[in-house]
């Protein structure tokens, strides 16, 4: 996997639930209200995120953990070319581990990974089409009580399936998921990002 992929992975960690924004026969004051948790989402932290990815064709889940804190500084655990594999930008400075062995990356290299996290690259991704939107039901998950939403949305391709659980007290999602949307079935590739906000969170450069 090059580092490219992995940035794109990374950036659908953040961004796969977007189009959730886009103007449509939806209720907009639901719209804004998904759109206002999903940029607090970016612009909150220090935070945790485990990113997973299961029902894949080949049958290898993918989960990639990651630290953030926000607005272009995170740390990353998960697997490049098979390999146990940790990235560390901070600051917009690059470095990657693959194996006992740290490497600083080239800048351009670390100007994709800090992208991620820029809101030049994150706002292009909020306008495809929504086709429904649901807001802010109550429902128990992880015992406690959360507020439920969901999102239709099609662009090209087949249609998507959002869901979000949101904590009611600091209005940031606790977990986002989404998956292809089959006549309101799920259908193929299963994606979930779990929240975990934690103000003593830092991260330092490796080398």
């Amino acid at each position: 996997m090059r580092l490219t992929t992995l940035a794109a992975l990374l950036l659908a960690g953040f961004s796969f639930c977007q189009p959730c924004l886009a103007a449509t026969d939806a209720d907009p004051a639901c719209i804004a209200e998904i759109k206002a948790i999903l940029q607090a989402s970016v612009n909150s932290g220090p935070f945790r995120l485990v990113y997973k990815q299961e029902n894949t064709p080949d049958g290898v889940d993918l989960v990639t953990q990651m630290e953030v804190v926000p607005p272009n500084t995170f740390h990353s655990v998960g697997m490049l070319d098979g390999k146990p594999t940790e990235m560390t930008v901070v600051n917009g400075k690059g470095f990657l581990k693959v194996g006992d062995t740290w490497t600083t990356l080239p800048p351009e290299k670390a100007a994709v990974m800090t992208a991620v996290f820029a809101p030049e690259t994150i706002e292009p991704l909020l306008s495809p089409d929504v086709e429904s939107a649901g807001c802010g039901t109550t429902t128990m998950a992880y015992g406690k009580p959360v507020l439920y939403y969901t999102v239709i949305t099609s662009t090209v391709g087949p249609a998507t399936m959002i869901t979000m659980l949101v904590d009611p007290e600091t209005r940031l999602p606790v977990e986002i998921s989404n998956y292809p949307n089959d006549g309101g079935a799920p259908a193929g590739i299963f994606a979930i990002n779990l929240y975990t906000y934690d103000p003593t969170i830092t991260i330092k450069a490796p080398l």
